[in-house]
């Protein structure tokens, strides 16, 4: 009998430690996209916070020049530029952009900033069988998109003055989602 005072004693303080116990509102997770996939007519992708566990996959190196890479992206003042050397011929997506592959599992992205050693953007274990896309979003912003397998990715913006990320989120393929919500709607029957 005591025990199973303090045990509902136990239970009642956990419960009112909780979050939304005042209030008796249980909080719920928030959802991985803005607009759920239910009212989504097509897949698309959607961004999630970055995971720290991918930082030690994205990383900052220096080198000394080295030969010219095989491609050259010009920023839009022709002040810098970054290099890639594609295993096949990139697809120029605009003048300041591009889709290229590479299949090493190390993808590098060399960058001429003005300075000497150059930054060196490498990919680590990068899904080989999606294309990287890198493009110029100012002067000196890079953004980059790699996918690390086929359903999550990372977005990540670089400023190459200030050699570091100024941005980072996970991309995540919304197919799954979508067939999935669409599934549920079939079996489900008409409202």
């Amino acid at each position: 009998m005591d025990t199973r005072r303090l045990l509902s004693a136990c239970a009642l303080v956990a419960l009112s430690v909780t979050e939304g116990a005042s209030t008796g509102v249980v909080p719920q997770p928030q959802p991985a996209w803005h607009t759920r996939p239910d009212r989504w007519s097509e897949p698309r992708h959607f961004q999630t916070p970055f995971e720290e566990r991918f930082q030690q996959r994205i990383l900052i190196q220096h080198t000394s020049q080295s030969p010219d890479p095989k491609v050259k992206v010009y920023s839009p003042n022709k002040a810098y530029w970054f290099g890639i050397d594609p295993d096949l011929n990139p697809e120029p997506l605009s003048e300041r952009r591009v889709r290229f592959g590479i299949d090493a599992a190390d993808a590098r992205i060399r960058i001429f900033n003005e300075r000497d050693p150059q930054v060196v953007i490498v990919l680590k274990d990068h899904y080989p069988y999606f294309e990287i896309i890198a493009g110029w979003v100012s002067e000196k912003l890079l953004f980059i998109r790699v996918w690390w397998g086929r359903v999550l990715g990372t977005d990540m913006v670089f400023d190459v003055e200030k050699e570091s990320f100024v941005y980072r989120e996970m991309v995540n393929d919304g197919s799954l989602p979508f067939q999935q919500f669409q599934q549920y709607r079939r079996n489900r029957g008409p409202d």
